[in-house]
This record gives C-alpha cells, sequence and structure tokens, in this order.
C-alpha cells in the first residue's frame, strides 16, 4: 500500500487468529537465486536479514522522520557501533550495503547462533590490526578496545563473501554453525515458495521461524506441562471444572496450530510515509490446519478504510478481516472444547459468550482501523477504532 492518507503505520498480517487477514494455503516452493539462501540449511530455528544494510537503515530513517517525535539516523547510530565493535572507523572490508544475517539453531547442548556480516573479501577484512590468529584453523579473533560487546571470533562463512561471526568466549559455538552451513542437504531456499523467496531478498527486513522445528523440539515438554496439570487439578474446588474441561482442549489446540504449523515469515518494508509488516503463517501440507487456512474470496486488494487515518497520529493501522477463516477458527474452537466437556454442560456464562461471537464474526465487514496518539493529561494517550460491518443492524 502506497496511499499517503496513510501516513504512520500499516499492518498486514497473516496469522492464526481472529484477526487474520489473508491467509496462506500450501504451495510449491522455488528455490531463490541467493547466496544465504542456498547457505543456511532448512532446519535453522531461526534467521533474521537486513537486505542492503545501509539502503534498509536509510529507508527506516525516512519513515520515522515523521513517526518519530525526536530525530532518529539509524544509519549513523548502526555504523558508529559496528565501527566501535572492529575498532576501524573505516569499516574496511565490510560490504556497508550488504546483507547482514543473523541465524539460529537448536541442539541437544543448547541453543547455536551466529551472524553472517557481508565482507568485500575476508582477507581484506582481517588484515585489521585488532585481529589475530589463533591454533584453529581458519579461526580469528577480533578485539577492538572500543567495542561495545566485548572479542568475537570470526570465520569465513561456506560460501559467499560474508565473515561468520560469534562470541569469543563461545568459539565452540561458532565452529558447529559453520558446520551447519557447510554440509549437504536441504537448505532453506527449499522452505520458501516463490513469493516468500523474493521478500527474503528484497524487503529490508526479513525473518523466518520454523515452527515445525520449534514443536519438535518443545512442543512434547510443552504437551506434558499440560498434562502435568491436568494431573494436579484439585477436585472440587472452584474452577476444578473449567480445569478438567479447558486443559485437555488446550493441549489439543496446541497440537492443532502449534503441531501442525510449518514455518512463519514476517517482512518489514519501511517507505516514507507507511511500514508494511507482512506476516505469513504457513502450515504442514495436508494437515487438518491447512484446510482451515482457507483464502477469502471476496477479498480486495487495498484499503478503504486509509482515509480514516490521521496524519498527527503516532501509528495508524488498518487490518483486513478474513471471515471464511474465522468462522472456521471458531467452529474448530468450540469442537474441541466440546468433544472434552466430557458430557458435562460448559461452565456457566460460555454459552453466551459463543452465541455473541457468532453473531460478532456473522456482522464483521471486511476492516478494522486503529489510531494511536499521544496526549496531555491522564491518560497519556488517545485510542481510536472504526470497524466495518456487513450488517448495520
Amino acid at each position: 500500500m502506497k496511499s499517503r492518507t496513510l501516513t504512520q503505520f500499516t499492518l498486514t498480517a497473516v496469522v492464526v487468529w481472529a484477526a487474520a487477514f489473508a491467509p496462506f494455503q500450501p504451495v510449491a516452493t522455488a528455490a531463490a537465486d541467493d547466496t544465504l539462501l542456498e547457505m543456511i540449511p532448512e532446519d535453522v530455528v531461526f534467521c533474521v536479514r537486513i537486505n542492503q544494510f545501509n539502503t534498509a537503515l536509510g529507508r527506516m530513517d525516512q519513515y520515522l522522520a515523521g513517526a518519530s517525535p525526536l530525530p532518529v539516523s539509524l544509519i549513523m547510530l548502526a555504523n558508529m557501533q559496528l565501527a566501535g565493535i572492529v575498532g576501524d572507523p573505516m569499516l574496511t572490508g565490510i560490504d556497508k550495503n550488504g546483507t547482514f544475517s543473523l541465524v539460529g539453531f537448536v541442539s541437544e547442548t543448547g541453543v547455536e547462533m551466529a551472524v553472517l556480516a557481508p565482507v568485500t573479501r575476508y582477507e581484506d577484512f582481517i588484515q585489521n590490526p585488532a585481529c589475530s590468529a589463533t591454533d584453529t584453523p581458519n579461526l580469528t579473533l577480533l578485539s577492538a578496545s572500543s567495542s561495545p560487546v566485548g572479542p568475537l571470533a570470526l570465520m569465513p562463512a561456506p560460501s559467499g563473501q560474508f565473515a561468520l561471526v560469534g562470541p569469543e568466549f563461545d568459539q565452540d559455538n561458532l565452529l558447529k554453525v559453520h558446520q551447519r552451513l557447510a554440509a549437504n542437504g536441504a537448505k532453506l531456499a527449499t522452505r520458501l515458495d516463490v513469493e516468500q523467496a523474493a521478500q527474503a531478498t528484497a524487503a529490508p527486513a526479513w525473518a523466518f521461524v520454523n515452527l515445525a522445528q520449534l514443536y519438535d523440539l518443545f512442543g512434547p515438554m510443552a504437551l506434558e506441562g499440560i498434562g502435568s496439570m491436568m494431573m494436579e487439578v484439585p477436585q472440587g474446588e472452584a474452577f476444578s471444572e473449567m480445569f478438567e474441561q479447558g486443559l485437555p482442549a488446550l493441549s489439543e489446540a496446541v497440537q492443532l496450530f502449534w503441531g501442525q504449523a510449518d514455518a512463519m515469515t514476517l517482512a518489514l518494508t519501511p517507505e516514507p510515509a507507511v511500514a508494511n509488516l507482512d506476516i505469513t503463517f504457513q502450515s504442514k501440507n495436508g494437515s487438518e490446519l491447512a484446510g482451515i487456512l482457507i483464502a477469502d474470496p471476496q477479498a480486495r486488494p487495498g484499503f478503504m478504510m486509509a482515509g480514516y487515518a490521521d496524519d498527527t497520529a503516532a501509528i495508524n493501522a488498518v487490518m483486513k478481516h478474513n471471515r471464511p477463516l474465522m468462522e472456521k477458527l471458531f467452529q474448530k474452537f468450540t469442537a474441541i472444547l466440546a468433544a472434552n466437556s466430557k458430557d458435562k454442560p460448559l461452565p456457566e456464562g460460555l454459552d453466551q459468550f459463543f452465541a455473541y461471537m457468532e453473531k460478532a464474526i456473522g456482522a464483521m465487514g471486511s476492516e478494522t482501523f486503529f489510531s494511536y496518539n499521544y496526549a496531555a493529561g491522564f491518560p497519556p494517550f488517545m485510542m481510536r477504532q472504526a470497524q466495518h460491518t456487513s450488517d448495520p443492524s
């Protein structure tokens, strides 16, 4: 969206929740011609990218010039921090308009993280007087006296013009990440569809979260915790019946919405008048969740409520609704609760709540507008909301 009438912030998201806007069904993947996507393995737990570093920060500066009450220069702040970290104000050897990336993995021994920093030529980069060789092949220490993060360990990335960077005190962690990047096997590019791959390389800021991997690592632990809570519910006390029905429903919901999820991507695209955040939630192919995440056939491009935006507000947000998705989510939620009620009536007041939600979803229109601004006095803020309805009655 590029309309200047929405001057502060537009949030366009795809999430599994009642405010979801336009869910994605599973689609064929398409590898991108990108060194990082072709180097990072597909089992990475998370990956964050800042594409064209200085250009991305410049675009964010342009946006913040209209949104922040104080002047902010992210380019200046970021480059000053980098200069302090490497001990070189000229940032010799660093490609200041390359792509910086943070990758994270989880193993039995803990979290493994490292930064991939773009360099013009790795050999030139480690000629920095603050660099020194180690007994480990290809491992260099960077100890700048002015560094706000302390000494760092460096290695050349397995491919591309990147330096693999991690804390000096955890060199083993850096070696493990290097081994993961160098290993053969499926890469992150195979997990992305055509649109996601394009966003990964073109959006100023982009992130990938491997929900399937997180569930494999922590899902059983979460379900075990819920099971333990079910065993410890006291009998005959207030709210006992609610917990007896609610905890099994929670366990089933975790298995559905987390266990059948595949991944989530986020793409931030700031412009002078608007910042767009696209969130894509993707389910596993052939799963029940994939059948719930349906597109709204009546969805239209653009935002008809953008005209409600206030140029003086700190935040303006307009959101699209996906009513078919919300109806399916509501039906599944009530079915889960009913299946775990053990033939007992639902807690008092829940029937009325369900009736209200069903009526509200039926009357909900295509968009919601929201604005937030600072204010003098108490409360020190002002919020405004406008709701489109399909049934004015």
